[in-house]
């Protein structure tokens, strides 16, 4: 991970602790398929953080390039 993707990981992170909305460069969204009931976002490049939010619990659940995320 970069240093400017390790910064906005952080800064996303932050944000969906204090129940924000993350930016529109994010691309956060709901995920289908065997990911239905998880979300992602992208911290830059092809990096994306897939995670869910479940009774004010924020569960990292994996995090990669979209090729390693989804094969």
């Amino acid at each position: 991970m970069k240093d400017s993707q390790y910064e906005k990981y952080i800064q996303f992170l932050s944000l969906l602790l204090d129940e924000k909305e993350l930016p529109l460069e994010a691309r956060d969204h709901n995920l289908i398929g065997n990911f239905s009931g998880f979300r992602e976002f992208h911290v830059g490049g092809d990096l994306i953080v897939i995670y869910s939010i479940e009774e004010n619990t924020l569960r990292l659940v994996r995090i990669g390039s979209h090729s390693q995320l989804f094969r």
